[in-house]
């Protein structure tokens, strides 16, 4: 993967991959965060964001990511790497440890792709899942000309345990705070309470978030029914 040529962000090629990818997984019905990432990257979505660029003729990708990834996050990987791909990158992605069906959907759908229609693309895309080794990290740490990483303090600073090249760059995702205010009183007056509990519980699921919850309303009656319906989906 080091001698590959780095291609032009948006590249025509990387976009009808993705597209076709984009065309398997929104099949998926059985994960709606697969499904997503599906909607997310098909064509006229990434045409779209394309256009808010003027200068990609003057652009062309760094050379070859190496994307740390999350544990906690099914899909993020995938997110992580379509971005590599569509900045002109080769990518090796390192899988969540944990055995998510999801990861397993996308992975075979890729390489389905990989192994058809989309050969050229296939030095651009590698998949690994290894324990937390340093040697191993050190040796894709070594190899790469942007290091991303995912996962908070801690795993920024064991992967900075890793030497960069002289010339490489990182982008790391330290710890952060996420903040959710929820008006009770407009919740009681919409007409979809239901669906406004299930993307909520979705959104907080997938994500495996954990968080403090302080209510402050005079009615408790829209709280007691948002609490009720999302410990109904928390037992299905």
């Amino acid at each position: 993967m080091q001698n590959i040529r780095p291609l032009r962000p948006f590249d025509g090629a990387v976009i009808a991959f993705l597209n076709d990818l984009s065309l398997i997984l929104r099949r998926c019905r059985g994960y709606s965060d697969v499904a997503t990432f599906g909607f997310w990257c098909r064509k006229a979505a990434l045409l779209r964001e394309k256009d808010r660029y003027d200068d990609l003729p003057d652009r062309l990708g760094r050379g070859v990511v190496f994307h740390s990834t999350p544990a906690n996050v099914p899909v993020n990987f995938a997110f992580s790497f379509a971005a590599g791909l569509l900045a002109g990158n080769g990518n090796i992605v390192r899988l969540p440890g944990k055995p998510f069906e999801q990861v397993t959907v996308i992975c075979d759908a890729v390489n389905a792709l990989l192994a058809e229609g989309h050969r050229d693309l296939r030095p651009y895309i590698v998949f690994v899942r290894f324990p937390p080794v340093k040697e191993i990290a050190d040796a894709f740490s070594a190899v790469c000309d942007v290091r991303v990483i995912w996962g908070g303090d801690q795993t920024v600073a064991q992967l900075r345990q890793s030497p960069l090249p002289p010339r490489a760059t990182e982008i790391t995702f330290a710890d952060r705070h996420s903040i959710a205010v929820i008006d009770a009183d407009a919740y009681w007056l919409a007409e979809n309470r239901d669906t406004v509990a299930q993307s909520f519980y979705n959104d907080t699921y997938f994500s495996d978030q954990n968080a403090k919850c302080k209510i402050l309303t005079a009615d408790k009656r829209p709280v007691s029914q948002f609490v009720q319906l999302i410990i109904q989906q928390t037992a299905h």
